[in-house]
C-alpha cells in the first residue's frame, strides 16, 4: 500500500524526518501502555480501557485544554504557525491511512491514544509559554520577592552606596548578606519596586571611619584621618594661642606666622607638647554615628564639665568673682543653693563657669626680661610730727636686675614660673619715712569736739565679707561708698582711730556712725542695726562701734561704707591694696 503522504515514489527528506518523529511517538505510547492487565482481557479491550483513562484524567486536570491549545497556536509567530499547521496535517493525513488499514477495536483505541499525546504536548507547550524567568532576591536568607533582573538589584546597590559614602565621606559597604537566585515561575510577575524597598529596609550598611580618642576616652568618630588631624590642629591653634600643627606624637609643630625681620631676635625657643594621649584608629561604624567637625572641635575646646575652684581660706564671693572675671551675680547663678550674704569656707568647691579643655598645650620656654627691684622703706619715729603724720625723708629709687625665667603655660595660662638666674644691674634706694608720735587734737564743726587725729591708713571695716555694691553710678544715680555683705559675724570696727562726731539716726543712712580722723578724712558707717559709740568719744582704729543691719533705706542686711577727703566722697578700694 502506498504511503499517503508521499507525492512520488521518492519521499522527500522532510517528510521522512517527520514519519520517523512519529514512529518514535508510537512507540514511546505503546511502551507507557503496556500495563499488566487481569487475564482474560483482550488486547483490544486493554488499549480501550487504557486510553479511556487517560483522557479523562487529562480532561480532569485540563477542561479547557482544547482553547488553551488554539490562543498557544495563535500566539506563535507566522512562520512557527506555518510550519506547525504543515505537521499537523501531515501526521493527520498519515494517521488517517494507517487507521483505516487497522482492524475496528484496535483502530479506535489507537486514535483515542494519539488524541491524548495531542492533548499532553500542547499542554506543556502551554505551561511552558505562560513561564517566566526571574531572580529571586534573598537578605541575610529572607527572600524578599522577585526582582526582573539581577542587573537591578546591582545598580541599586552601587548607587545607595555610594550616595552613603559620599554624603559620610567615607567609603560605604554592605555587612548584610545578599543572595540572587535565577528562577522560573509559572505566570510569574516582577516587583522591582517593592523587592528594592524591602532590601534597603534589610541591609545593614558600614562606612571606613576613624575614632578620636583621648587619653583612652572616645571622643568620635570621623570620615578621614586627614580630617580628624586638621580638626585637632585648629583645636590646638585656639588653645595654644599660636599656628599649631598636629603631628601625631606628643610634640606640636608650630608654624610661624611670619618670617622674623633682619637683625631682629628671634623669639626664645619654645617645646610646644600635647599633655594627653591622643589617637586616630581606623574603625567601621555605620554613617549615623560620624560625628560634624565642628561639633567635635566644640567638645574637645569646652570639655562636657565646667571647672570647679575650691575655696582657700580668706576667700570671698567677691574675690573669686574677680579672680575669674564674673560677677558675684554670676557666681549665684551658677551654682543654685548660693546666695550674695553666704560665708565661704575653705574647702567648698564653686562652679566658676569657666570650660574645662579635653586638650592642653603645654609650652616650655625661657625668657630674659629686666624688671624693677622695688625700694624698701624705712620708718623712723619723729616726736615733732602728729602722731600718724608720716613725711618722706629720703625719696626711694627702685633698682633694675636681669632675670632669666623658665616659663610653663598651659592653654594660654601661666602654669609654672621658675627663676634660672638672675642679675642685679642697678641696687635700690630705700625710702625714709619720718613717723609723728605726738598726739594732736583739733576741732571740728561737727559738734565741735576735739578729734583724735588718726594714723592715714585704713582698715576693713567689717569680719570678712565682699562687695555687693561698688562705688559710682548706680541706678541713675551716684552711689557715694561701698556696700559690703556676706559677713557671718556682722560686728562693725572703726577704719582708722579718731573722734566720733555723729551717732545716730539720718534719712537714707538709717543708724549712721561719721568718725572724723583729724588729717582731712571722715569715714561713714551706715543702716546700722545697733549703735555702740556715742558723739565725741575717741576710738581706736580696729575698735567695735556697731553692729551690721538693714536700717535706713536698704533692701538687705549690709554696710554702706564711705572714706571722705575734705569732705568729699572718694572710692574706699583704692584704700585697700590687696581687695
Amino acid at each position: 500500500m502506498q504511503d499517503p503522504t508521499s507525492r512520488s515514489s521518492a519521499p522527500r527528506p522532510g517528510w521522512e524526518r517527520l514519519r520517523e518523529a512519529w514512529n518514535r511517538k508510537k512507540e514511546e505510547l505503546s511502551v507507557r501502555l503496556s500495563l499488566s492487565l487481569p487475564k482474560g482481557m483482550g488486547l483490544a479491550t486493554e488499549r480501550v480501557l487504557r486510553v479511556r483513562a487517560a483522557m479523562l484524567g487529562l480532561l480532569s486536570r485540563w477542561p479547557n485544554v482544547r482553547e488553551r491549545v488554539v490562543a498557544f497556536t495563535h500566539r506563535l509567530p507566522e512562520a512557527g504557525r506555518k510550519a506547525r499547521a504543515l505537521l499537523v496535517r501531515l501526521r493527520i493525513r498519515e494517521t488517517v491511512h494507517r487507521l483505516r488499514a487497522l482492524p475496528p477495536q484496535v483502530r479506535y483505541s489507537t486514535a483515542a491514544g494519539i488524541a491524548a499525546v495531542a492533548l499532553a504536548g500542547g499542554a506543556w507547550a502551554f505551561v511552558r509559554s505562560q513561564t517566566v524567568e526571574l531572580v529571586r532576591v534573598y537578605a541575610d536568607g529572607e527572600p524578599l520577592g522577585y526582582a526582573s533582573s539581577a542587573s537591578v538589584v546591582q545598580d541599586y546597590l552601587v548607587h545607595r552606596l555610594e550616595r552613603i559614602g559620599h554624603a559620610a565621606g567615607g567609603r560605604a559597604f554592605a555587612v548584610t548578606p545578599i543572595a540572587l537566585e535565577r528562577v522560573k515561575v509559572f505566570r510569574g510577575s516582577a516587583e522591582d519596586d517593592a523587592v528594592l524597598e524591602r532590601l534597603g529596609d534589610r541591609i545593614a550598611v558600614r562606612v571606613h571611619a576613624y575614632a578620636l580618642r583621648v587619653n583612652g576616652q572616645h571622643i568620635a568618630y570621623l570620615a578621614s584621618e586627614e580630617q580628624a588631624r586638621a580638626l585637632l590642629s585648629d583645636a590646638l591653634s585656639k588653645l595654644g594661642g599660636t599656628k599649631l600643627v598636629y603631628t601625631g606624637e606628643p610634640s606640636v609643630h608650630v608654624v610661624p606666622l611670619a618670617a622674623p625681620a633682619e637683625g631682629s631676635s628671634s623669639e626664645p625657643e619654645k617645646n610646644i607638647q600635647l599633655k594627653e594621649s591622643v589617637e586616630v584608629v581606623p574603625t567601621i561604624v555605620s554613617p549615623e554615628e560620624l560625628a560634624e567637625p565642628s561639633a567635635v572641635e566644640a567638645l574637645l575646646l569646652s570639655g562636657s564639665e565646667p571647672e570647679l575652684y575650691q575655696i582657700q581660706p580668706g576667700d570671698t564671693l567677691w574675690g573669686v568673682a574677680q579672680k575669674f572675671g564674673i560677677t558675684v551675680d554670676d557666681l549665684v547663678r551658677l551654682n543654685p543653693g548660693l546666695s550674695a550674704d553666704d560665708v565661704l569656707h575653705p574647702g567648698q568647691q564653686l562652679n566658676v563657669g569657666r570650660p574645662k579643655a579635653l586638650l592642653t598645650v603645654r609650652e616650655e620656654s625661657t625668657q630674659t626680661v629686666e624688671v624693677d627691684i622695688p625700694y624698701g622703706t624705712k620708718e623712723v619715729k619723729d616726736d615733732s610730727l602728729p602722731a600718724g603724720k608720716r613725711v618722706v625723708k629720703v625719696k626711694g629709687q627702685p633698682g633694675k636686675k636681669r632675670l632669666v625665667y623658665r616659663v610653663v603655660m598651659e592653654n594660654g595660662l601661666l602654669k609654672e614660673q621658675e627663676v634660672l638666674r638672675e642679675e642685679v644691674l642697678e641696687p635700690p634706694v630705700d625710702e625714709v619715712v619720718a613717723i609723728g608720735t605726738k598726739v594732736a587734737y583739733s576741732f571740728t564743726p561737727q559738734g565741735g569736739y576735739p578729734v583724735y587725729e588718726g594714723t592715714g591708713n585704713f582698715i576693713w571695716p567689717t569680719m570678712g565679707g565682699y562687695v555687693t555694691s561698688p562705688f559710682g553710678p548706680r541706678w541713675g544715680g551716684f552711689h557715694t561708698g561701698i556696700d559690703i555683705s556676706g559677713v557671718q559675724d556682722r560686728t562693725i570696727v572703726a577704719a582708722d582711730r579718731g573722734t566720733v562726731v555723729y551717732a545716730a539716726w539720718m534719712s537714707g543712712y538709717g543708724n549712721l556712725v561719721i568718725i572724723d580722723h583729724g588729717n582731712g578724712y571722715s569715714t561713714y558707717y551706715a543702716h546700722l542695726a545697733q549703735i555702740l559709740v556715742s558723739a565725741g568719744q575717741r576710738v581706736e582704729q580696729g575698735q567695735k562701734i556697731g553692729i551690721m543691719g538693714m536700717t535706713g533705706y536698704a533692701t538687705g542686711i549690709h554696710l554702706h561704707f564711705e572714706i571722705r577727703k575734705n569732705g568729699t566722697p572718694t572710692n574706699p578700694l583704692s584704700y585697700y591694696r590687696a581687695r
